[in-house]
């Protein structure tokens, strides 16, 4: 218990100092390629903070379970709209810049609605590969954007920043801190059977809760520096590629079955929380610590339904 209690507490630690870096090395990214901070995110962080998700799916996949690759994707990504962005608009209200809006949040529906099509009979490899090809056409649309507006660094401001060495220390800091989560990851779920805490729990804390904890630790950092563009960019970007290439790439390694809950609830629930964000970004821009507990509390309302605790609707 001791041991186990131990390697939580400074996997915790690693996590938050990693996180902070990670949140140091894309703004200087951002600033030596002359690109905004959200476009870092969205292309790149958003891709390694999504790791976990992918390995756990693909080898859901390889292994012939890729309902499992399912549950993982849609789970996280409930889990990162609702409560990554809740507890980041409680710790600090933020406004939403019109291209999220306007863009990534209608990519994010977009990609729903289309695994929403795919799902009833099961998502075949030639769905898969139509998945995984339309995530580049959203890479496209934030380089074009960040191509017509690309701010101008100065040469002075370039030399300094060595673009390919903070690229370098971005990628090592995001790799350790994927293995921090992992840590935490496990260390929580052995502590969990230690004090006899239900399988159910544990799964549900497996599928959705551990597969985000890298996007919450940036999350919550962002939110206590004011870097909301990072927090948002995250999320949206981190839903996008693993709805569309995770899923893809899944489907293609081994087509995934639809089980009946996650078609009748789970993926609904999902555009739900999908569009209950969207009338918050569209009525003010803004995302309040008001709104933010209500995207708490319908999670905690997910969750209890998701293990029978409540009825689903």
């Amino acid at each position: 218990m001791l041991l186990w209690s131990f390697l939580l507490l400074l996997s915790l630690i690693i996590l938050w100092q990693t996180s902070n870096q990670v949140l140091i090395r894309v703004k200087r990214i951002a600033r030596a390629f002359g690109v905004s901070e959200i476009a870092v995110t969205l292309l790149a962080l958003s891709v390694l903070a999504s790791l976990p998700e992918f390995l756990v799916s693909a080898l859901a996949a390889l292994n012939h379970t890729s309902d499992v690759s399912l549950g993982t994707v849609v789970g996280s990504n409930i889990f990162t709209l609702l409560v990554v962005l809740g507890l980041a608009a409680i710790i600090r209200p933020f406004h939403v810049k019109m291209v999220i809006e306007e863009r990534d949040s209608v990519w994010m529906l977009l990609s729903s609605a289309v695994i929403l099509i795919f799902v009833p009979d099961g998502i075949s490899r030639w769905e898969g590969i139509v998945l995984a090809i339309l995530y580049f056409p959203y890479i496209y649309s934030v380089y074009s954007r960040e191509k017509r507006e690309k701010k101008k660094a100065s040469a002075r401001t370039r030399g300094k920043l060595k673009k390919w060495k903070e690229t370098s220390i971005l990628v090592c800091a995001a790799f350790i801190m994927l293995a921090s989560a992992d840590v935490v990851l496990r260390s929580g779920l052995k502590l969990a059977v230690l004090v006899h805490i239900p399988k159910l729990v544990m799964g549900l804390v497996l599928m959705g809760i551990g597969a985000s904890i890298p996007e919450t630790a940036i999350g919550i950092s962002s939110a206590l520096k004011r870097k909301t563009d990072i927090t948002l960019g995250d999320v949206y970007g981190t839903n996008i590629f693993t709805c569309l290439f995770i899923l893809g790439v899944c489907a293609i390694i081994h087509p995934i079955p639809t089980s009946t809950q996650v078609q009748t609830f789970t993926l609904p629930f999902f555009i739900f929380s999908t569009i209950i964000l969207q009338l918050f970004l569209s009525t003010g821009h803004k995302v309040g610590r008001g709104q933010g507990i209500l995207l708490i509390i319908i999670y905690l309302y997910f969750a209890m339904a998701t293990l029978n605790l409540l009825p689903k609707p």
